[in-house]
């Protein structure tokens, strides 16, 4: 009897540290992203060194192209304040023979290559992972945004002529 009493309490105090006890709960995030790849042509300062030009991307050059991303909590308030380490990206599908991409480097695209626009906007500027041309394709990857808790990620795509 002693030890059914001594097993009893012992349930029944871990199901109050369950139900009583605060911890920490991970939320979704509703991410969307698109690519601008015309950032270079419309005069982007990301463009303007390492060897690129103020043209789209193409596969006629390496110029990077700009993921714009929206980072909203479940409750449909914008994300803001987030920084570059909360995000990541991966780009598995490529064209044939192609690289992928990846977020451009400090020393390729310059600081610039990351920006906290406010309302839940980001710009993150991708580059291709190894040096050369764009090869003309589509590109599909996804973007992850991980703040605590919280996390969430979008598909992203986009064609290079």
């Amino acid at each position: 009897m002693l030890k059914s009493t001594l097993a009893l309490k012992g349930v029944i105090a871990v199901l109050m540290a369950v139900v009583f006890c605060p911890r920490a709960v991970a939320e979704g995030l509703n991410v969307v992203a698109v690519v601008d790849r015309a950032a270079c042509a419309s005069g982007a300062v990301q463009c303007g060194s390492g060897g690129h030009t103020f043209s789209a991307a193409s596969s006629a050059n390496h110029n990077p192209v700009r993921m714009i991303v929206q980072v909203v909590r479940q409750d449909g308030q914008p994300l803001t304040g987030l920084s570059m380490a909360n995000f990541g990206f991966s780009n598995p599908a490529v064209p044939a023979g192609a690289a992928a991409a990846v977020i451009c480097s400090e020393a390729v695209c310059t600081a610039n290559r990351f920006a906290a626009l406010g309302n839940g906007l980001y710009f993150i500027f991708l580059d291709r992972a190894t040096p050369g041309n764009w090869r003309a394709g589509t590109y599909a990857g996804t973007v992850r945004v991980t703040a605590g808790a919280d996390h969430g990620a979008a598909i992203v795509t986009f064609t290079i002529p």
